[in-house]
C-alpha cells in the first residue's frame, strides 16, 4: 500500500471535516490516519446537544482515563468503573468545547444522587481541567457550585477562551473566579436574561476584564427578580464589540454607543404595540453589515435601515411593506443576502429591488398568506441579478407542477440555482406515489439541463428550524456564526 506523507493526509480529511461518517470511516485505516481524524471529531465535542445513548457511551471513555485513585472514588460513589481500559489516545485532550452541563447529563444517567455530585465533578473535571488541555469555549449551568478557576493549571487550560456562556443565575465567585484567568473572550452568551437585567454584579468584573470582546448574545425572558442592566455593562466595551445579538425591546439607547457594531440581532415575540421602540427608530449604525430583527413594526425597521451606512449585505426580516423593500434597495446597493416575506401588492416593489440590488445571490421569502407564485417566479426569471441563484421559499397555498416547471424552464441559460421549497402542497404531493414521482421526474429533467444544481422539498414543521441550513448562509467568520 502506498504510504502517503501526513500533510496530503491531513488535506485529504480537511475537505471532509463536514462529513463525519467518512470521518469515521476514515479512522479505520491505519493508526497514522487515525491520529490525524480523531482530533477533527473529538474537538467539535460539547456545542451541540447529544441523545442520552451516545452520553452514556462518552461518559464510558471518560471514565477510562481516571486514575485508580480517581476510579476508586467514583465506585464508592455507586458509579461502576470496571473494565475500563485506557484509551489508545489521550482523548480528553483533544476537546476544545468544555461544556459542564454536558458533563452534568452524564453523570445524571448514572442515577447519581445530588449529595454525590460534587464529589464525582471534581474527579471529572480534574480530566479536564489541567495543562494538557486548551479550551476556546465554556459552558457554565447555573447551579455549579464549584471553583473551576482553583484547579491547577486552570490559567494555562483557558487561556486561548474565545466563548463564556453561562446561566445569568451563576454564582457570582464563579464569575469573579474567571474573571481573575480570562482576559481572552471574544463572545459571551447569557441565558434566562429578564429585559436585559441581572441580579449578579460579578458580570461587571468579567465584562470590564476582557480586552477584546466582539460578540454578544444575550438570550432568555425570566421571571427572576433583577437588579443591574447588562446593557450599562456593556457601554464599557464599545470601542470593541462588533456583534450583538438580544432577546428583548432594548430598554435604553444604549446601542447607539457601538458605532463599529457589524452585526445585529434582535429577537421579540411580538411587534406589541405597548412596546417602546423610541430607542431603535432613531437608531444611527454607520457599519452594520449583518441585521437580523423580528418582533419589531416594519415602519421601525425602515427607520434603521434608512439610517444605516448603507453596507448592509444580509437582511434577515420577516415584516414587510413596499416602504420597507424600497428603503433597502436604496440603502442597501450592496446587499448579497436577503430574507424576507412577500405579498401581492408588494410585488413591483420586489421588482424594483431585485433590479437595483445587483450583488443579490440569495433569496429567502417566507409567506404566511397567498401570493401569485406565477407571478413571483416570473418576476424572478425576469429581473433577478446575475449573481442570484440561492433560493428558498415558504408558500403556503396549494399550487400544481406547471409553475415549479415554468419556474426552471425560464431560467434557462442562468446559473444553476440551488433551490429549498417548502409547501403544504409538497407534504401533500408525499402522501401520492404517483404525484410525487412526477415532481421528482420535473427535478431530474432539469437536473440533468443544467439548470438546477441541487433542490430539496422540505416539510412545513420544519422550515423556521431549517432557516439558516442553506449554503451560503454558512459561508461566516467562525466569530460571527455561533459556536
Amino acid at each position: 500500500m502506498v504510504q502517503l506523507n501526513r500533510d496530503i493526509i491531513l488535506m485529504i480529511l480537511e475537505q471532509l471535516k463536514d462529513d463525519k461518517p467518512s470521518l469515521r470511516c476514515c479512522l479505520l485505516v491505519n493508526r497514522t490516519w487515525c491520529e490525524i481524524t480523531a482530533p477533527m471529531l473529538w474537538k467539535a465535542l460539547g456545542r451541540k446537544r447529544l441523545p442520552d445513548n451516545v452520553k452514556t457511551k462518552l461518559f464510558n471513555v471518560i471514565i477510562s482515563h481516571l486514575s485508580e485513585d480517581s476510579k476508586g472514588i467514583l465506585k464508592e460513589q455507586g458509579i461502576d468503573t470496571e473494565d475500563y481500559r485506557p484509551p489508545l489516545f489521550n482523548y480528553i485532550s483533544l476537546w476544545r468545547h468544555l461544556n459542564l452541563r454536558l458533563l452534568d447529563d452524564m453523570i445524571y444517567l448514572r442515577k447519581t444522587k445530588d449529595s454525590n455530585m460534587n464529589i464525582i465533578r471534581n474527579e471529572i473535571y480534574k480530566l479536564f481541567i489541567n495543562k494538557n488541555s486548551k479550551f476556546i469555549s465554556l459552558f457554565i449551568p447555573a447551579k455549579l457550585e464549584i471553583q473551576i478557576d482553583n484547579f491547577p493549571d486552570a490559567d494555562k487550560c483557558f487561556s486561548f477562551l474565545e466563548l463564556f456562556k453561562c446561566d445569568s443565575s451563576i454564582k457570582k465567585p464563579i464569575l469573579i473566579g474567571m474573571s481573575n484567568i480570562i482576559t481572552s473572550i471574544k463572545k459571551i452568551k447569557i441565558e434566562n436574561l429578564y429585559h436585559g437585567k441581572i441580579v449578579n454584579s460579578g458580570f461587571d468584573k468579567l465584562i470590564k476584564a476582557q480586552k477584546n470582546l466582539k460578540q454578544v448574545c444575550l438570550l432568555g425572558d425570566s421571571k427572576k427578580k433583577n437588579e443591574i442592566s447588562l446593557e450599562d455593562l456593556l457601554k464599557n466595551n464599545v470601542n470593541h464589540i462588533q456583534h450583538i445579538n438580544i432577546g428583548w425591546n432594548p430598554n435604553t439607547e444604549f446601542l447607539s454607543h457601538f458605532a463599529n457594531l457589524i452585526s445585529l440581532k434582535i429577537y421579540m415575540k411580538s411587534n406589541n404595540l405597548e412596546n417602546n421602540h423610541f430607542h431603535l427608530k432613531s437608531l444611527n449604525l454607520p457599519n452594520i453589515k449583518y441585521l437580523k430583527i423580528s418582533g419589531v413594526p416594519v415602519e421601525i425597521l425602515a427607520d434603521m435601515i434608512d439610517n444605516s451606512g448603507g453596507h448592509l449585505v444580509e437582511i434577515n426580516i420577516k415584516e414587510t411593506n413596499d416602504r420597507l423593500i424600497k428603503s433597502i434597495y436604496k440603502k442597501c446597493k450592496n446587499l448579497k443576502y436577503l430574507e424576507l416575506s412577500i405579498e401581492n401588492k408588494n410585488l413591483l416593489e420586489f421588482e424594483n429591488l431585485l433590479i437595483n440590488c445587483k450583488y443579490l445571490c440569495g433569496l429567502v421569502i417566507d409567506n404566511d398568506s397567498s401570493i401569485d407564485i406565477n407571478s413571483l417566479f416570473e418576476i424572478l426569471c425576469n429581473s433577478s441579478p446575475v449573481g442570484l441563484y440561492k433560493f428558498k421559499f415558504a408558500y403556503y397555498a396549494k399550487f400544481n407542477l406547471e409553475p415549479l416547471e415554468s419556474f426552471f424552464k425560464d431560467w434557462d441559460k442562468r446559473q444553476p440555482m440551488l433551490l429549498k421549497l417548502n409547501t403544504f402542497w409538497m407534504k401533500k404531493a408525499r402522501q401520492s406515489q404517483k404525484h410525487y414521482r412526477e415532481i421528482c421526474n420535473i427535478v431530474e429533467r432539469y437536473k440533468s439541463k443544467g439548470t438546477v444544481r441541487k433542490i430539496e422539498f422540505l416539510d412545513c414543521d420544519n422550515f423556521l428550524e431549517d432557516i439558516d441550513s442553506l449554503e451560503w448562509l454558512k459561508k461566516k467568520s467562525r466569530l460571527y456564526r455561533e459556536y
